[in-house]
């Protein structure tokens, strides 16, 4: 059953608090050229502040964890805590859609150079001047580089492109953007939307939350839209919903994917959209963390795959293993929840248990060639030890008068043994390989 046409066209027109955190992550320089940007606690409201406080985040996140994302200036090198910084924007972006334009205003660039020369990058813009049915519209064009040319996002993947590694000298098409998007072709969106509406019978929150994650046309889920080939399967629907939502308070849910999370709050409290524990603390230290991870195991993985085996990149990987993958990351109930429920959606435990499964199989063949070779060295010391028992072998038969010295039945019978074992030696060699 469908849900009522007058909700439908409710969310048409409905405008309503809601921040769209576009977020990717790219190769940067060794030394990136940071001016014009200030430091990351510089866009935070005063009264917010306190709650950004080291000291504070400590007695919030597990040291294992807070360590490696916010750790004192003259503690950043031993802990790889990332440097952070911001850049005002405060431009409009004007988003037309069917004859209609929106002002859609773009507020600051936060950039996060993690160890490994990775930076993840955070544009904040705010949506409230879109209705709710062309949130899914707007995020799925600029997650896809689809912006008008001299406006504020080109600006913005300017800047990145300047930070990055692979600089380009122009970026016009899409694909001169995909450098700034590392292991995959789209930004991965984070949304926080305050839900002051009520919903009918047969669409709910679940619905609502499944389409902004997946930029989906509102009413999709339901097949309340004219094309019914985007209409999910419920197979589909049910297990993105079991996999990645989190359900704690009535007044809020939320649902993670692979490249997306969104965050819905009611408003019968009537306080508004309640942003700073989402925007600033589960944001950065629980999804810029899962992100992170999820990156550096996609391309430690990648390197597993090539042919020659590299030492220090297992070494690497352990260190790494030891220091980011944490089941648990706080003494508190709510965010361990968020964490787990990420980190399943981004399919990073599965990428981890495949990961230790290659090095397991790894050090299983590295062992038994070390093994085969110390066989193999072992056994050619032997044998060459065995040398002069051969010769005196030789100088036997000629005393038993069998051969006569110096004659061909003389070197058959004392090298013939010398010959074999260096075929055996030769042998056990090629097999150690």
């Amino acid at each position: 059953m469908k849900p009522e046409t007058s909700f439908m066209n409710l969310l048409k027109n409905k405008k309503t608090s809601s921040i769209l955190l576009l977020t990717g992550i790219a190769k940067s320089k060794k030394k990136p050229d940071t001016s014009g940007f200030k430091r990351f606690i510089s866009h935070i409201e005063n009264k917010h502040k306190k709650f950004t406080d080291l000291e504070v985040l400590k007695h919030l996140f597990l040291p294992a964890h807070i360590d490696n994302l916010a750790a004192e200036e003259k503690e950043r090198k031993k802990t790889n805590s990332p440097r952070c910084y911001t850049k005002t924007i405060n431009k409009d972006y004007i988003f037309h859609f069917d004859n209609e334009a929106y002002k859609i205003p773009v507020k600051h660039l936060d950039i996060f150079f993690f160890p490994d020369e990775v930076m993840i990058y955070s544009i904040k813009t705010e949506l409230h001047n879109l209705p709710v049915s062309l949130i899914p519209v707007f995020n799925h064009k600029i997650r896809r580089f689809e912006f008008e040319k001299d406006s504020v996002f080109e600006e913005i993947f300017h800047i990145l492109n300047r930070l990055s590694e692979d600089e380009r000298d122009k970026m016009e098409e899409y694909t001169d953007f995909l450098h700034l998007v590392t292991n995959g072709n789209k930004l991965k969106s984070y949304l926080l939307l305050l839900e002051d509406f009520s919903y009918p019978k047969d669409y709910s929150r679940d619905n609502l939350m499944f389409e902004l994650a997946t930029c989906s046309p509102i009413g999709s889920s339901t097949g309340a839209t004219a094309d019914k080939k985007l209409q999910p399967a419920t197979s589909y629907y049910e297990y993105i919903l079991e996999q990645g939502k989190i359900s704690v308070f009535e007044e809020w849910c939320a649902l993670s994917t692979n490249d997306s999370f969104v965050y819905v709050q009611n408003n019968n409290s009537g306080t508004g959209l309640n942003i700073f524990q989402w925007e600033h603390l589960y944001y950065r230290f629980i999804y810029l963390n899962a992100v992170y991870i999820y990156n550096y195991l996609f391309e430690i993985n990648k390197a597993y795959r090539k042919e020659k085996y590299d030492k220090n990149l297992l070494h690497k990987f352990l260190d790494f293993d030891k220091k980011y993958i944490l089941e648990k990351i706080s003494y508190n109930f709510l965010p361990n929840l968020v964490h787990k429920k990420i980190k399943a959606a981004m399919g990073i435990d599965n990428e981890l248990e495949q990961l230790h499964t290659s090095i397991d199989k790894e050090s299983i063949k590295r062992d038994r060639i070390s093994t085969n070779k110390l066989n193999a060295v072992l056994l050619i010391i032997t044998l060459l030890s065995m040398i002069s028992v051969f010769k005196e072998w030789g100088d036997w038969l000629v005393e038993v008068n069998l051969v006569q010295l110096d004659t061909f039945s003389y070197y058959l019978f004392s090298l013939l043994p010398v010959g074999i074992a260096i075929l055996l030696m030769l042998f056990f060699w090629r097999r150690s390989k």
